[in-house]
């Protein structure tokens, strides 16, 4: 596999052929953040089931990431971590696995796909030389 060139803000892979594959941090809204908290509160009623996505998908534990309190503000807090930590693909694959056909996560599911974002990468082609 190819060796990454990191820049701020960017990731410039080399392809072979004169291609590379350029990767950009995507911004997360807070629309996105929005609607990914109203999905993970409908499809994990509880705080215990947010908990289980968390430790299965994330391999921590929701009481390192937020502190006890409400389903809505851990939900919150839990959404704020993964887009700070370029987690949020992460976690949609965990809550996905976990409640495949909960309907608000398809939803946002396919609004994060849409956007060709992979933890929290944004992947940008060109055709140029290596740089």
């Amino acid at each position: 596999m190819p060796s990454p060139a990191r820049s701020a803000g960017a990731v410039v892979v080399w392809l072979g052929i004169g291609v590379t594959a350029l990767w950009e941090r995507s911004a997360v809204t807070g629309a996105d953040r929005r609607a990914l908290h109203s999905a993970l509160i409908d499809a994990f009623p509880t705080v215990a089931d947010l908990q289980r996505v968390v430790s299965f998908g994330l391999e921590t534990t929701l009481d390192e990431i937020a502190p006890p309190a409400s389903l809505f503000d851990q939900a919150f807090a839990l959404v704020l971590w993964c887009d700070r930590h370029n987690r949020i693909g992460e976690l949609l694959a965990s809550a996905r696995a976990d409640n495949p056909d909960n309907d608000a996560l398809k939803t946002f599911g396919r609004r994060w796909d849409a956007g060709y974002r992979i933890g929290g990468w944004r992947r940008r082609a060109r055709s140029s030389g290596r740089g």
